[in-house]
């Protein structure tokens, strides 16, 4: 059994921290990858633009510097919960409007409607409740499945988008 000072237990403890930063670096990439190349950021405005790529360098940059294993995932799955939804949705309203003509007579002016704000939530916070406390048979993931349906579907019906 190792000492807990020694520099074997050490070394092992920084190669765990080590690896999960890299495996946080890596979906933080994926999750970057995907989101840099989906329709809603590349008709987001510059300064929407510009403001994710800063939240997601910043992301990067708190990864690496966590210390602890469990910071580093509550760091990682605090942002897909929570930031990452602000941010979808935040491209989203930044998509420039088009240019309207006015209309002749009257004021010569036209006020366009105010768009409706986006509400993104994220997959968990569907409240998706399931009667038993395991899934453990084919007809289980079958209920499962038509209960977290029926869920989303009633989200995306009120308007609501959903982060997986």
């Amino acid at each position: 059994m190792k000492e807990l000072n020694s520099p074997g237990l050490k070394s092992e403890i920084r190669g765990l921290v080590a690896n999960e930063r890299e495996a946080a670096a890596k979906d933080l990439r994926t999750l970057s990858e995907e989101l840099l190349a989906a329709a809603e950021f590349t008709e987001a405005s510059g300064a929407a633009q510009a403001e994710v790529r800063g939240a997601l360098a910043a992301l990067e940059t708190r990864i690496t510097e966590e210390r602890l294993i469990p910071s580093i995932r509550t760091v990682l799955s605090g942002f897909r919960r929570d930031r990452y939804p602000q941010l979808i949705s935040r491209l989203i309203q930044s998509k420039p409007q088009p240019a309207l003509k006015p209309e002749s007579g009257g004021n010569g002016g036209y006020i366009p409607p105010v768009p409706e704000p986006v509400v993104i939530v994220h997959l968990a916070d569907l409240g998706v409740r399931f009667g038993r406390p395991l899934i453990s048979s084919e007809a289980d993931v079958e209920e499962y499945l038509t209960t977290m349906r029926t869920a989303m579907l009633g989200a995306v019906r009120t308007g609501k988008r959903i982060t997986p």
